[in-house]
């Protein structure tokens, strides 16, 4: 009867529930869900003290499961509900939704973070287990809702939701990666992190940068094409140049920690970018800025093969 009562709680938050008659925490289903909680929670303590049945042995594994689920549930509820409850204080409807699916990813990382300390609290790999995985969710999430953020007039580099949304989900990656061993993670999770974090922190390069000229583009409000032209190549080669000193940093950083995978990586990612500048970037710039583009790429390609020669024992 009681996972009856859980699912058919679970089935019913959610539903949507009428904008007008909702308020923050205080509602039904917030309600609802704090008594399914609280039952879970009592039961499992009380299982702890007593000599489970050998027909029973699973239960309290599938309570915990059951509560971790909930609390997910509810998180994700409540905070996509107060999204639309303060929607309309934000004038844009389409902006308000960005932000709603922003606050959500985000919260799956926070609730990945509560499980971690619940984790290492009680000593539970299931609750760890569900740690990780919400903070891949919500990283993938946040990821995928950056790159089609549009660039709106009060839009600003740095200090807009994405960056912040990316940059708190890189911090959370470095974490769990760092803190593998402790988290009683497998080294497919670890690994995974750090790819995932190598990822996420070139679409955080990338995002940015073509957003900062989108928003050129859009405060100019301009049909010459030519313009566009030019800004678009200007977009296509900051772009470029950002890759090369992140394959940069990925090489060094791969060195100082003797990550194989990480060193190939970047030289990659610098062969891609120096081949983008080649063919593509510098057929549309003038002579003499197109003249200091290869003296540049020059000196960067003797400091690349010099750390090459340097470290090529750990290559």
């Amino acid at each position: 009867m009681m996972f009856l009562a859980l699912v058919s709680v679970a089935v019913w938050g959610m539903a949507d529930q009428p904008l007008s008659s909702f308020v923050p925490v205080f509602n039904m289903r917030f309600l609802a869900f704090l008594v399914e909680i609280g039952c879970v929670i009592l039961m499992l303590w009380r299982g702890r003290k007593a000599e489970p049945l050998p027909s029973l042995k699973w239960a309290p594994v599938l309570l915990l499961g059951a509560l971790l689920v909930l609390l997910f549930e509810i998180v994700t509820l409540e905070v996509g509900g107060t999204s639309d409850y303060f929607a309309p204080a934000f004038g844009d409807y389409t902006r308000a939704q960005w932000y709603k699916g922003f606050f959500i990813s985000l919260s799956w990382i926070g609730y990945s973070l509560l499980c971690v300390w619940l984790g290492r609290s009680f000593r539970q790999k299931l609750i760890l287990f569900f740690a990780w995985g919400s903070l891949g969710l919500g990283v993938l999430s946040v990821m995928f809702q950056g790159l089609f953020l549009p660039a709106r007039i009060n839009w600003m580099p740095v200090i807009n939701i994405r960056f912040a949304a990316l940059f708190i989900s890189a911090a959370c990656l470095y974490l769990y990666q760092s803190k593998g061993k402790a988290l009683e993670a497998k080294r497919i999770w670890v690994l995974l992190a750090r790819i995932l974090l190598v990822v996420l922190l070139f679409e955080l390069i990338t995002v940015e940068i073509s957003g900062i000229f989108a928003h050129c583009l859009w405060e100019l409000n301009t049909g010459n094409p030519v313009l566009q032209h030019q800004i678009e190549n200007q977009k296509q080669l900051a772009l470029s140049i950002s890759w090369i000193f992140y394959s940069l940093l990925l090489m060094l950083t791969g060195i100082w920690r003797k990550w194989a995978w990480l060193r190939w990586s970047a030289i990659s990612l610098f062969g891609l970018s120096i081949l983008k500048i080649f063919l593509f970037d510098l057929s549309s710039i003038e002579t003499l800025y197109r003249i200091v583009s290869f003296m540049a790429l020059g000196v960067i390609l003797l400091a690349v093969s010099y750390l090459y020669q340097r470290y090529r024992e750990r290559f």
